[in-house]
């Protein structure tokens, strides 16, 4: 005859629970229930209880982890947008996570940093399964957010990326006067055309 007998048990992280007094020779099977968000090893976790040797199944289990990157775009033709700095937050749902995690830092599940035109950050080794949102702080004038996508969503182990695109548009008019101070146009007269000038954009900030 045999008889099967099962007992459900909890163990949290460093926990262990000892069976005595089993008789020998009887075999036993050791499952433990899926987590999601965790990847498990196990040793041990089938055999048969032997009087000279402690028998012990020992279970590993890892926190799946993922990455996000958050990527800046700027469309201009003026060469001085690309020192331009753009202000984001990223907020986790997870507000115990503190700490660097690749380039972002984070405290209470918030980061802060800044991006130029063409860079990106990304946080590494995420805890999967947690949401995510980022966002852009608003822009100055002459710049319009054209385009953002994956600005919110949950970490897995697939790669997340956020990429946030702004173009910059002068608009408005200016009237300009220039003056030339020169003495060859002593006693002459001033033809069309025949000075010319240069108008540059400069940076606000």
């Amino acid at each position: 005859t045999t008889l099967f007998r099962s007992r459900d048990i909890e163990l949290k992280g460093g926990e262990t629970r000892t069976a005595t007094g089993l008789p020998t020779e009887v075999s036993y099977t050791v499952t433990e229930a899926a987590v999601t968000g965790f990847l498990t090893e196990m040793s041990g976790d089938t055999g048969t209880i032997s009087e000279t040797e402690a028998a012990a199944a020992d279970f590993t289990n890892t926190r799946e982890t993922g990455d996000l990157t958050v990527s800046k775009t700027v469309e201009s033709e003026n060469a001085v947008d690309t020192a331009k700095e753009f202000a984001f937050t990223v907020t986790l749902s997870d507000t115990t996570i503190s700490g660097t995690y690749g380039d972002m830092t984070f405290t209470n599940g918030v980061a802060e940093f800044t991006l130029k035109a063409d860079e990106s950050r990304t946080a590494e080794g995420l805890p999967t399964d947690i949401t995510y949102t980022v966002e852009e702080e608003e822009v100055s004038a002459g710049y319009t957010n054209t385009g953002k996508t994956g600005d919110t969503g949950t970490i897995s182990t697939d790669p997340q990326t956020a990429e946030f695109v702004n173009t910059y548009e002068a608009s408005g008019s200016v009237v300009l006067e220039a003056y030339k101070e020169t003495n060859e146009l002593l006693g002459k007269e001033l033809r069309e055309d025949q000075f010319s000038f240069e108008l540059y954009q400069g940076d606000e900030s």
